[in-house]
């Protein structure tokens, strides 16, 4: 072979070797993976902490009663009021179940058909209050005063009346079925149309109508 031969054939081999060569290096860029860095997943921004339960605001109508002791056939359903001073208020109708009134001054107050059922109306100042027609189930009356207060044909069954004055006190027709008037004070108190069925009397005995 001439030596032109050779030379050209030597190049052509170094020209398919480079051809070659570069056709592999882009199938291996295809093909390998991205070399950016991983995507790192963000961290969800942080929940914020709920704020502390604030105090439930005081309802209008209580803001009402106790500025103007006026809250006729209000709803004041488990309403606390220990300590306040409602004297003379008029709660006529209103529904007072379960409220809190303990050591609460209702003084001459007007709570004539009020629901009063299972209230805690111990140590209350209810003296010359006006409770006619009042239910005052399962009340609890106990250390109350009630001198002098109007309970004719109350609702008293099963309340608490325990170390109660109910001197001088009105509870014609009243219902003091199981009752417990355990040490209460009933001086000058008429019970003789009282409903008394298994009722607790102050000195610890158990009196019914039929006595």
């Amino acid at each position: 072979m001439s030596l032109a031969k050779n030379l050209i054939y030597r190049h052509t081999a170094v020209v398919l070797l480079t051809i070659v060569a570069g056709c592999t290096s882009t199938v291996k860029s295809q093909t390998l993976p991205s070399s950016s860095p991983p995507v790192v997943p963000t961290a969800n921004p942080a929940t914020p902490s709920p704020s502390p339960t604030s105090a439930p605001a005081v309802s209008s109508k209580v803001m009402h009663l106790l500025k103007t002791k006026e809250c006729i056939a209000c709803n004041l359903k488990g309403i606390d009021l220990h300590e306040a001073d409602l004297t003379g208020a008029n709660l006529t109708d209103a529904d007072l179940e379960r409220a809190n009134l303990s050591g609460a001054i209702l003084i001459g107050a007007d709570l004539r058909d009020a629901e009063v059922r299972h209230v805690n109306l111990s140590d209350a100042n209810l003296s010359d209050a006006n409770l006619d027609d009042a239910d005052l189930k399962e009340a609890n009356l106990q250390g109350a005063n009630l001198t002098s207060a109007n309970l004719s044909k109350a609702d008293l069954e099963k309340a608490n009346l325990i170390t109660a004055n109910l001197s001088q006190a009105t509870l014609n027709e009243a219902d003091l079925k199981e009752a417990n008037l355990t040490g209460a004070n009933i001086a000058g108190v008429n019970l003789s149309a009282a409903e008394l069925e298994d009722t607790i009397m102050p000195d610890g005995s158990i009196r019914t109508t039929r006595d």
